[in-house]
C-alpha cells in the first residue's frame, strides 16, 4: 500500500492547483491524506474536503498552526500504509510514472 501525504496551511486555491497536478499520477498510489494546518474557516475546510474527497482522499484538520514539522508528523501518524510519498503544496510530479519509478 502506498499513500500520498500532503501537509498544507489550507489555501483552497493552492490545494485545488495541487490536486489538478495530482490527477496525473493518482493511479500510482492507493490513498491520499491531506492535513490542513491552521485553517479555521469552516467554508474553506468544507471546500477543501470536497476537493480532496472527489479524488478519493481524506483530510485531517488542525485548527491551530502546528508548524511544518508538526504537520509532517501529524500526517505521518494519521496513515499506516507501508510506503508514503511526502508531498508539498508547492511541489509537483510532472511526469506520469515518476512515482512508480521511485
Amino acid at each position: 500500500m502506498r499513500a500520498a501525504l500532503l501537509p498544507t496551511p489550507g489555501d483552497p486555491f493552492m490545494v485545488a492547483y495541487w490536486l489538478r497536478n495530482f490527477e496525473t499520477w493518482k493511479d500510482e498510489i492507493d490513498g491520499l491524506v491531506v492535513l490542513v494546518n491552521g485553517q479555521k474557516d469552516p467554508d474553506v475546510l468544507s471546500q477543501i474536503s470536497s476537493q480532496v474527497g472527489r479524488l478519493g482522499g481524506r483530510i485531517i484538520s488542525v485548527p491551530n498552526r502546528i508548524g511544518h514539522d508538526g504537520a509532517l508528523r501529524g500526517v505521518l501518524e494519521a496513515d499506516d500504509t507501508s510506503h508514503v510519498v511526502l508531498c508539498e503544496a508547492d511541489a509537483y510530479v510532472r511526469h506520469p510514472g515518476a512515482v512508480d519509478a521511485a
